[in-house]
């Protein structure tokens, strides 16, 4: 039990061969309600911890803010307490299907938030819709920095490849180097994904997918769509140089498409 700010806590642990989830229930004094707060910890520090550099604050970056950072008693593992999203992920969102103008209004969001990640010198490496959370004014909040790495710090173990299939980059796929063009690729399958309802690239295995985003052509817009069409090419193109170079490019791209 943890007592803090005149809020008590009881903790619920579920842990899992890397990474554990600790399930704050939230008391309330004066109603019978139970409110969860997910808190992520690790057992050993990785470099999920260097988010920590973003400085995020509620309300002012599209990034979750951590709150408190320390380490449990007699346990070796280290948790991160961050703010509660009781709307859900955009993963729901999209299931439940997207207007356009919330589609771009979203994308907008999230390529401002990688614009505070990279400049903070991070790539973030597993930018997808379960990583976006939903305020419930209609912000965006990125979260899940545990794949995320210095830009300075170097490629990938040889062999190692870490990412969500269904959205990952090429390169991130084949291990190799990855910088903020990296996430910007993420960003165009999740642009395609909330305008069309699909993903671009499928397979039946995580091979195959992988193969898709390496092999398979960028998919072609629905005609009342084609209008993104050239946003969406310059961010899924396979080779990093023929994207674009920032999420800064990619915000003055869509501007002057003045949609």
């Amino acid at each position: 039990m943890i007592q803090q700010a005149g809020a008590v806590y009881d903790i619920k642990f579920s842990i899992s061969r890397q990474i554990s989830c600790i399930i704050f229930y939230k008391r309330q004094v004066r109603k019978v309600q139970i409110r969860l707060n997910v808190v992520t910890f690790f057992y050993v520090l990785c470099s999920g911890l260097d988010a920590c550099r973003l400085k995020a604050h509620p309300g002012k970056f599209n990034c979750v803010a951590a709150f408190q950072a320390a380490e449990i008693h007699d346990r070796p593992t280290r948790y991160i307490v961050t703010e509660y999203f009781p709307s859900g992920s955009l993963e729901l969102r999209i299931r439940n299907l997207m207007t356009v103008k919330d589609s771009i209004d979203i994308f907008l969001q999230i390529a401002g938030a990688l614009v505070v990640v990279h400049s903070a010198g991070l790539c973030h490496r597993d930018l997808k819709p379960a990583n976006v959370m939903m305020r419930q004014d209609g912000r965006i909040v990125l979260i899940d920095f545990g794949l995320a790495k210095r830009l300075d710090s170097g490629i990938t173990s040889a062999g190692e490849v870490r990412g969500s299939p269904y959205y990952i980059s090429p390169e991130q796929a084949e291990g190799a180097a990855v910088d903020p063009r990296s996430d910007l690729y993420s960003l165009g399958v999740m642009l395609y994904e909330m305008l069309t309802g699909t993903r671009p690239f499928r397979g039946s295995t995580v091979i195959s997918i992988i193969q898709a985003h390496r092999n398979d052509p960028i998919p072609v817009l629905p005609a009342e769509l084609s209008q993104f069409q050239r946003l969406l090419d310059a961010l899924l193109a396979k080779d990093p140089r023929d994207r674009f170079p920032s999420a800064v490019t990619a915000i003055a791209e869509l501007a002057r498409m003045k949609v």
